[in-house]
């Protein structure tokens, strides 16, 4: 008997062990699932929200600039870059004026505007549209370029420059579209370079980069070789370009050229549209990311 009975109290203990056990399970379900799993779909449906309508932005830019526009069968971004590169501020006018109708019955009133700047940031129209309710909804920026005709941006963002012939000590002048830049020049049996204070020579690079080191104002004068050394440079402060020396056969004597280092957004007007996720009817287009 007393061998049954401490049988019969183990398996009360162990079945009790078991609900317990059971209960705590269904516990530690019921955290994970009940507050872990809405979190993670809330914060992934926020990030499609988001996503959706930074897209509509962008759809929404690129749409009107490659539609037909009422002027005379051109796109809308020909009509404004050649309103711009005429200075034809009426056509000017009449492009913004269009396209606020336009995103006026896209967007709501107070949840999104437009600017047009040149590449220095300069507005060349007032902000269309406005945002006065930003604080509240997602704001999602948008951006692209109009690049300037091929006729204008080859004078304007990559000039032919005439090359130079110069001796040791010797100043040269180069006249550029954003502005003039002298330099002198370094011709020696040490050297081949340029005097650093006389070029706006752009040699700082461990400002830019935590890898790169400052670049040398000269080579070495090797004999056997023609020496040549690219800088870059800057004009009017702001404006980069590269300057090359190379050493002639007369070894008193370089060729010096410049060209612009230009990009794209260098060379066009900017467009950049910012929205929120508000329809044109003043409802949400979509929730909000919390």
């Amino acid at each position: 008997m007393i061998l049954y009975k401490n049988k019969k109290g183990a398996g009360a203990d162990l079945l009790l062990e078991i609900i317990i056990s059971s209960i705590l399970f269904f516990v530690i379900v019921l955290i994970l699932f009940g507050i872990q799993v809405p979190q993670m779909k809330l914060n992934a449906a926020a990030h499609v929200v988001s996503a959706d309508a930074a897209l509509g932005c962008e759809v929404s830019l690129t749409n009107l600039l490659k539609a037909d526009s009422p002027n005379n069968d051109v796109t809308y971004s020909d009509w404004l870059i050649n309103s711009y590169l005429t200075e034809n501020q009426t056509e000017l006018n009449y492009w913004t004026d269009n396209v606020t109708s336009i995103f006026t019955k896209t967007f709501a009133s107070g949840y999104w505007n437009m600017s047009i700047t040149l590449p220095n940031g300069t507005n060349i129209t007032p902000l269309l549209g406005e945002i006065t309710h930003g604080t509240k909804y997602d704001i999602f920026n948008c951006k692209t370029f109009i690049p300037y005709p091929a006729a204008y941006m080859q004078y304007y963002c990559y000039p032919e420059i005439p090359s130079q012939e110069a001796v040791n000590g010797e100043t040269k002048i180069f006249r550029t579209p954003d502005g003039d830049i002298s330099c002198t020049f370094i011709i020696n049996n040490e050297k081949v370079g340029i005097e650093p204070s006389t070029c706006s020579l752009d040699l700082r690079q461990s400002q830019k980069s935590m890898f790169a080191d400052d670049l040398a104002n000269y080579v070495d004068n090797d004999e056997s070789t023609l020496n040549v050394l690219s800088l870059p440079l800057l004009v009017d402060k702001r404006i980069p370009y590269e300057i090359t020396v190379q050493e002639t056969e007369e070894a008193s004597k370089v060729t010096v050229s410049l060209e612009k280092r230009a990009l794209i957004e260098d060379c066009a007007l900017h467009l950049t549209l910012m929205t929120t996720n508000i329809s044109a009817d003043g409802t949400l287009s979509a929730a909000t990311t919390p």
